[in-house]
């Protein structure tokens, strides 16, 4: 027996967990969203392109490590829906998600 859940159910069932991760790392480390966030807008200026573990690597030193690594996740999709990177549409052979610093991103 299979279970099958709809395009529309992942969808959801994505944005939830990534809203559970990331409540749970800012109760144990509150601010830490923020402070990702601005270590990828840092990021993004020097790179034109990139992954989501070169970012980690790159803060690994000043940003707090989450208990969850999934926490990157949130940050990363905050980036990209405000404009401050985006996914690289030409780069979609690759297997991981490639971004590069938004040309509408005014950070």
């Amino acid at each position: 027996m299979s279970l099958v859940i709809s395009k529309d159910q992942a969808n959801i069932n994505r944005e939830q967990g990534i809203a559970k991760v990331q409540e749970s790392t800012e109760v144990a480390c509150p601010g830490w969203t923020d402070i990702a966030l601005n270590a990828v807008i840092a990021f993004a200026k020097s790179h034109e392109h990139f992954l989501t573990e070169e970012v980690r690597e790159y803060c690994h030193e000043f940003v707090p490590e989450p208990r969850d690594a999934r926490a990157w996740g949130a940050v990363i999709r905050r980036a990209v829906k405000t404009n401050i990177i985006s996914f690289d549409q030409d780069m979609r052979l690759h297997v991981l998600p490639i971004y590069h610093q938004s040309p509408y991103g005014n950070h």
